[in-house]
């Protein structure tokens, strides 16, 4: 786990127009009906890839679009590329050496749900899902690829003039096969990655007027170490940092409003 590998979350973490979101549906906050949005997203994530808890490291860099047939549904799309380091593995018939790849393709797409707002409009219920296939070689012939997803339900908490906090619950899943530095093949899979979920999303004011309004979205993920705590190691198992920063459209058909405010003003 080198320096150059993580070094772009640190610099992304200090732009000033990314101070605020996880390889979800970024933002986590549903568009309304007859809009679009475009974003990029930067994802840091610490996850294990068996039920032994072999550890993974992966970055990924997306593209990403989100269309709103409803104010209460969003579907989108995925693309970018995906980079993985995996730590070895011995069991009693088998060795797993480490991995170091390169980055490779990765694309899919995501849902978002969620309830009208309720308690004076400051409070809504949230879900997403999302589903990614990968695919990442290094430069020895070894490879890594399958399909990971998360989904995450959760309060999303209103904050007029400023956007939303939401947070809930997530489940990390992934599977896929394996080939090594030798040419042998195989499987790997992990359903037991839930954790805590927290996510930032800022929302300017949109105008009529304007053709796009920005976005910035934080999202974090933390599920800690419930068997034991490790002398020298942080209490957590699984931990994802996402970032992300985008645009959303003008209102594509029907009447327009005068503006619209995604916290709640119009």
């Amino acid at each position: 786990m080198t320096i150059y590998r993580i070094l772009p979350v640190i610099v992304l973490g200090l732009l000033p127009s990314s101070i605020c979101a996880a390889n979800l549906a970024n933002p986590a906050v549903v568009i309304p009906e007859a809009r679009a949005s475009v974003g990029v997203s930067y994802n840091l994530g610490f996850h294990t890839i068996t039920n032994r808890y072999v550890p993974m490291l992966m970055n990924r860099f997306h593209a990403r679009g989100t269309f709103a047939p409803s104010s209460y549904l969003n579907v989108g799309i995925d693309a970018g590329i995906s980079q993985l380091d995996v730590a070895a593995d011995t069991t009693g018939t088998d060795t797993l050496g480490v991995f170091h790849g390169e980055y490779g393709f990765s694309g899919g797409g995501h849902v978002k749900l969620a309830t009208p707002f309720f308690f004076d409009e400051l409070m809504s219920i949230v879900g997403m899902a999302t589903g990614t296939y990968f695919k990442v070689p290094n430069e020895n012939g070894a490879w890594y690829g399958g399909v990971d997803g998360t989904g995450s339900v959760g309060f999303q908490f209103r904050i007029p003039r400023f956007g939303y906090l939401t947070a809930g619950g997530q489940m990390y899943l992934i599977q896929g096969r394996n080939q090594g530095y030798t040419g042998s093949e195989g499987r790997y899979a992990n359903s037991n990655n839930i954790r805590g979920w927290f996510a930032v999303d800022y929302f300017p004011e949109l105008e009529v007027s304007e053709n796009a309004s920005p976005y910035i979205s934080l999202e974090i993920s933390l599920a800690p170490d419930v068997d034991y705590i490790r002398e020298g190691q942080p209490p957590f198992r699984e931990i994802g940092f996402s970032i992300s920063i985008g645009s959303v459209t003008r209102q594509l058909w029907g009447e327009e409003t005068e503006r619209w405010d995604p916290a709640g003003e119009n």
